[in-house]
């Protein structure tokens, strides 16, 4: 019966922190992907600033200002952008549901360029 105990206890003893591990990784990934969908808001707003101001590239500050306002939550999470100077956008996705919390990603979305 010891021995059983003692058994359990090693499985426990590695079994649990390999779970916390996992899930500390699954938050992460769904960061990314929803930072995957934040590069293709920002993608699909400078493609629309172009197509609506006959071929204009927009800078960065224009189409930050354009997303801020309704494009910042993506489920469970939230995206924040920032200006990585004039033709970046650097994007990062924070985990706000009660099973994503703490998880985040950050990525650099590049504006069309001449």
């Amino acid at each position: 019966m010891i021995v059983v105990i003692v058994i359990l206890a090693i499985l426990a003893g590695v079994a649990i922190p390999k779970y916390v591990g996992l899930h500390e990784e699954a938050r992460n990934k769904a960061a990314t992907a929803a930072l995957a969908e934040g590069m293709a808001r920002v993608n699909q707003m400078a493609a629309k600033m172009i197509l609506t101001s006959n071929g204009s590239l927009p800078a960065a500050g224009s189409v930050i200002g354009t997303l801020t306002g309704t494009m910042t939550d993506a489920g469970d999470f939230s995206l924040a952008y920032e200006a990585a100077g004039t033709t970046g956008i650097n994007i990062t996705a924070s985990g706000i549901g009660a099973t994503v919390s703490g998880g985040t990603a950050s990525g650099l979305a590049r504006l069309p360029t001449t």
